[in-house]
């Protein structure tokens, strides 16, 4: 048996696998989520630290040249298609009660730079490469 042999996995077995694990954190409450949610937060951004590491290399500048050859109405339109999938998120977050969030400005503005800087760097590495 090789790893070959995991798409020969039922999908019911990998859904049983998933919804057990998602009523277990439900059944913990809210404050499991939200560690779990931390968790995975900083496993992303090490993976994501780590591609942008990996293909920094690979970026090409002539690749950008050719987004203003449209006109300003096209960006416009084609950007609004990416505001829209990634509001759900934002949403998502007002979910959580007032009482669990810990209101710190020097953290906040940290994370808004490392946010917005994650963000540019994605948007960089997907135009350039």
């Amino acid at each position: 048996m090789g790893i070959f042999d995991l798409y020969k996995t039922p999908d019911i077995l990998i859904s049983l696998l998933f919804i057990t694990s998602i009523i277990y954190i439900n059944y913990k409450g809210l404050k499991t989520i939200l560690r779990v949610s931390t968790m995975l937060f900083y496993v992303t951004v090490l993976l994501f630290l780590l591609s942008f590491i990996g293909l920094i290399i690979q970026t090409d500048l002539e690749n950008l040249m050719p987004v203003f050859m449209s006109s300003n109405k096209e960006i416009i339109l084609g950007s609004m298609h990416l505001i829209a999938y990634n509001t759900l998120p934002l949403f998502m977050l007002l979910v959580i009660p007032k009482d669990y969030i810990k209101i710190d400005i020097k953290s906040n503005l940290f994370m808004f730079v490392f946010a917005s800087f994650m963000i540019f760097a994605y948007c960089f590495l997907v135009l350039s490469i």
